[in-house]
Parts: C-alpha cells; structure tokens; sequence
C-alpha cells in the first residue's frame, strides 16, 4: 500500500514518499492515520503517472481527453527535439568541412565562376535537403517509434567534392 498526505509530496516511490529529497513516510510505520495520511487508490497504482492529476489534494485519473492532451504535448516535445538534434548534426557534419570564414571565399570563388566551388555548393546543398526531408518526416510522424527510426547521422551524405582550399587556392 502507499499512502500520501498533500499535493507537496514530490514523488511517490513504492516503500517510501519523499517531501525535498528526504523520506517522510515508510508504509511498515502504522500512526499514518492519526497524522492525516489517506491510502493511495491501489487502482491508480497501475496508471502510468503522468496520467494522475491533484484535485483538491487527492490523486485522480485524468480523463481520456485529457491524457490525449498530455500525449500530444508529450509527442510535440519529442519532435521539437528531434528537430533540433537534426539541425545540430547537419551544421556540425557541414562545419566539419567549412568553418564561417569559408562561406564568404567560396560564395567570391562561385561567383567568379568556379566549378569547384560550385561543386561544394552543390554539396552543402546536398546536407541541407536531406536535413528538410527528414525533418518533414519528423513532423508527419505519429509516433515516438517512428521518430527514433530517424537517422540523425548525416555522413551519409559523404564527403563535399573537394577541400576547401582546393576550391579556394585550385590546389
């Protein structure tokens, strides 16, 4: 059995309630009536806890809407962060190859008419349209199985044609 006191209880643990890290309840102890404590609902015990709500200091099961709701919020925070992690892993790939002082030399060497440099661009380009692809996947997808299938490595996309400075100095 567990048993609570308030809505202050932290976390609810098997053996043990915890109030600012410190143990406040063991079940074995048996004056929890006379100091207020109630006995968990042994049918909420099986609920995943995100899905128990307060009302009024007492647990509660959350209405099927309303886990839908945390659902949603809960698959929306996982493909924001997968997006994110997405975004991190292309520009750290692409940067692996360019740093920022890069990008200025090779737009003057592309509009100088460079094939080379035109042939890097085509390979930035390349890193960026698989970033869009899967994150498009990312956004259609329903669920978190999905989401992790999607790969976040994009050295799949392989080295750019030529070194930076082959574009820049024709080496």
């Amino acid at each position: 059995m567990l048993y609570y006191k308030s809505e202050k209880i932290k976390s609810v643990l098997p053996n043990k309630l915890e109030l600012d890290g410190k143990v406040i309840f063991n079940p074995k102890w048996h004056h929890y009536e006379a100091a207020g404590w109630k006995e968990f609902p042994p049918e909420l015990l099986a609920i995943d806890r995100k899905y128990i709500k307060w009302v009024d200091g007492d647990p509660v099961e959350m209405t099927q809407e309303e886990k839908d709701v945390v659902d949603s919020n809960n698959l929306d925070n996982i493909k924001y962060q997968k997006i994110e992690r997405l975004w991190q892993a292309a520009t750290d790939y692409e940067y692996t190859f360019v740093a920022n002082g890069g990008y200025s030399a090779l737009l003057e060497a592309k509009l100088a008419g460079s094939s080379k440099a035109a042939s890097f661009g085509d390979w930035i380009k390349t890193i960026w349209t698989e970033y869009y692809a899967r994150r498009d996947q990312v956004t259609a997808s329903h669920s978190q199985e999905i989401i992790d299938l999607i790969n976040e490595d994009f050295s799949t996309v392989g080295p750019p044609p030529y070194l930076i400075r082959e574009v820049l100095f024709g080496e």
